[in-house]
């Protein structure tokens, strides 16, 4: 993003800098640019795995600790269910929710993206589908 501001300030006036001193100093923003984001997915991508090492080995010792007569009272889809139950019933909530009311998706799609429908004329067609949609 720095480096958007670099060209229009350096821009504005064709005296301030030279065309070499531009595009260096552009090549050198959008390098560590690039440097910053490749850290930033590698920093991500190993806190979630160690993350999910750390899961996955809490839940392992877990059932390893449990005595037998839990087992033989609680059938392995109870245990199974716990973990996933609640996502899973939230997310089947939405998506039943979407399907429903396709209207109120398709019309936070459009507030979301005003500004891109309004930048390429498309208002006529977002209201065609709005009505259709209606009207279905």
């Amino acid at each position: 993003m720095a480096s958007n501001y670099w060209i229009a300030w350096a821009t504005e006036e064709e005296e301030k800098v030279s065309r070499e001193q531009l595009n260096g100093i552009f090549v050198l923003m959008c390098g560590e640019s690039s440097i910053f984001i490749m850290g930033r997915a590698v920093l991500l991508s190993t806190i979630a795995n160690e993350t999910a090492q750390r899961l996955f080995l809490g839940m392992i010792t877990s059932i390893f600790q449990a005595p037998i007569s839990f087992f033989d009272s609680t059938p392995s889809s109870r245990i199974l269910n716990r973990a996933y139950y609640i996502t899973t019933t939230r997310e089947l909530a939405r998506i039943v929710g979407i399907r429903k009311a396709p209207i109120l998706h398709h019309f936070s799609k459009s507030m979301t993206g005003d500004a891109t429908i309004c930048c390429f004329n498309q208002e006529d067609r977002f209201l065609k589908r709005s009505l259709t949609l209606v009207d279905d």
